[in-house]
């Protein structure tokens, strides 16, 4: 069964990279463009993991690490990957008490996610006649 990932916005748009690595996947991609449409999703549970992209501005931040608090509670198991402008201390700590599995700069966001997603387990969709690929290829 594919691995089910909850990919959040925090009402600037998401990165039309980042959803293109997510996309390439081999994985079941929602997507909610901000925090509180992520709630719904969430509730609902069953995610493995949760990206959740964020920018500088304090207050974002905090309405982001609510939700993915949200998700820690819906899905205990689910990984967390965090990507932000900036993975300041402040940030890193709330990170580290959530059990994420990643910070990542958005300026290296698109291949460290591609790396990061293959550490935990997820492959690249492969078609027919296709060989696989590895992360960053």
């Amino acid at each position: 069964m594919a691995k089910r990932i909850l990919m959040v916005g925090d009402n600037h748009g998401i990165d039309p990279s980042l959803l293109r690595v997510l996309g390439a996947m081999e994985a079941e991609l929602d997507v909610a463009q901000n925090p509180v449409a992520a709630y719904p999703k969430l509730w609902k549970g069953g995610y493995d993991m949760v990206v959740a992209e964020t920018g500088p501005d304090a207050v974002k931040q905090e309405e982001m690490l609510k939700v993915l608090w949200q998700a820690r509670r819906g899905c205990p198991r689910a990984e967390i990957i965090i990507i932000a402008d900036f993975c300041g201390p402040d940030l890193a700590q709330h990170a580290q008490e959530l059990g994420a599995a990643f910070c990542l700069k958005k300026d290296t966001a698109p291949e460290m996610l591609e790396k990061a997603l293959h550490s935990l387990g997820l492959d690249y969709r492969v078609s027919a006649g296709q060989e696989p690929r590895e992360p960053g290829g």
